[in-house]
């Protein structure tokens, strides 16, 4: 007699690939730096640069950040300068919050370390064609911050721009 177990989860098992495969999201551009024995100085930048061929699409900007349970803030500001393919630099304050009011860390993780990944610009548009660099300083009126594991950034390319 056959066992009837196979015929049962094999296709459970295809209908998870599957919604395993269709979660997944397929980044325009992804790269991440360690934050050097999770000492961050104010006068250090981690800059991620990127190609840009299609002027007429939309992104959206995440920032990946691990830290410890040793940071001592509940947020992390930080200057983004973005550096155009023609040398115009544009630059924001991003603020990031790690923590609730009342002291529970945000983000993924148990122990030591948690993760997060913060939206901080959707739908944005590239208006040139050619490299574009982003640039990342630490902006908490600190000479050194600690606590800090690493710095990363997610750009999705979203949809089309249509001029209708």
């Amino acid at each position: 007699m056959k066992h009837p177990l196979p015929t049962v989860v094999l296709p459970a098992m295809l209908v998870f690939l599957s919604l395993l495969y269709g979660c997944r999201e397929d980044y325009f551009h992804t790269g991440s730096k360690p934050i050097t024995d999770q000492a961050w100085p104010a006068e250090e930048t981690k800059s991620f640069g990127f190609p840009v061929d299609d002027t007429t699409a939309l992104y959206s900007f995440m920032i990946s950040l691990r830290i410890t349970t040793d940071y001592e803030f509940s947020n992390l500001y930080l200057f983004m300068n973005t550096i155009y393919p023609d040398q115009s630099i544009s630059r924001d304050t991003i603020e990031l919050v790690l923590a609730r009011p009342d002291g529970q860390w945000l983000g993924k993780g148990t122990g030591y370390y948690r993760d997060n990944l913060f939206l901080f610009k959707r739908n944005a548009t590239l208006p040139l064609e050619g490299n574009y660099r982003l640039e990342f300083v630490q902006a908490m009126r600190r000479d050194t911050l600690y606590g800090l594991d690493e710095l990363g950034i997610r750009i999705v390319k979203e949809s089309y721009q249509t001029n209708e």
